[in-house]
């Protein structure tokens, strides 16, 4: 079928490519395009298309440049549907046993008609993903420049904008964030994973909800705030709801 390939020499040329990006851009190639590279040490389950061009497959990495017949775009998509998390071996670097995994048995379409018809789909449906993916990152840097003109920017005491009902009204007034709102730290309940009730109150952990229980301690719309790990986020939660109180989170 579609064998993995892996290097045994570490020597860096062309477009390398490691377990989790094409981290440079060398002058000679040691693969040509159409291929298949995935991490087999450290960071796996990415599957990377090169369409065409030459690369050079990073020593972490397996990799397929002979599709014996079959649509190299389909075979991506296989490999994608296959998840080769599931070939890890190894407590410490997790890595990708390629025996486990040349002796999975897929189905495969016997036509490349229907294999190009798959992958045609399968492209478009990422083309839209990847679209939409721009137009959030654009809402999210609009959002950004809005909330640094709608708020006083570090050492100002006034937004730079303000909506056009409230030019030449009251100043912003100065306030410790502290009696902004009430801080209800003291009244969060520790719940350990082996006494949670399963429900359907979401319970918080620093990266965000990790659990779904039974019962409550807040009935109100509450900011939840990451004390401890993952700070600076924060998020909105209407009640009822039950934070999560860990100092592992």
């Amino acid at each position: 079928f579609f064998f993995f390939k892996q290097k045994t020499a570490y020597e860096i040329r062309n477009c390398d490519w490691s377990s989790d990006v094409c981290s440079s851009d060398l002058e000679i190639g040691m693969a040509v395009g159409p291929g298949l590279v995935t991490g087999r040490s450290g960071t796996l389950g990415k599957v990377y298309f090169i369409e065409s061009g030459e690369y050079w497959p990073h020593n972490t990495t397996l990799w397929v440049t002979s599709f014996n017949g079959h649509f190299p775009k389909f075979v991506y998509y296989l490999y994608e549907s296959v998840g080769f998390l599931r070939f890890a071996s190894g407590s410490g670097v997790p890595t990708l046993n390629r025996n486990d995994a040349h002796l999975f048995l897929s189905s495969v379409p016997l036509t490349t008609n229907e294999q190009r018809k798959i992958a045609d789909c399968l492209d478009s449906a990422s083309a839209l993903i990847e679209a939409q993916g721009r137009k959030v990152e654009a809402l999210k840097a609009h959002k950004k420049g809005l909330m640094q003109q709608l708020f006083p920017q570090e050492g100002e005491t006034q937004p730079r904008l303000r909506f056009p009902e409230f030019e030449g009204t009251e100043e912003w007034s100065v306030k410790p964030l502290g009696i902004v709102a009430e801080n209800l730290d003291n009244k969060r309940v520790p719940m350990a994973s082996g006494v949670r009730v399963a429900g359907n109150v979401p319970y918080y952990g620093a990266s965000g909800i990790v659990d779904y229980v039974e019962g409550y301690i807040f009935d109100e719309d509450l900011l939840c705030l990451n004390l401890r790990s993952s700070l600076g986020r924060q998020g909105q939660q209407a009640a009822p709801s039950s934070p999560k109180h860990s100092p592992r989170q």
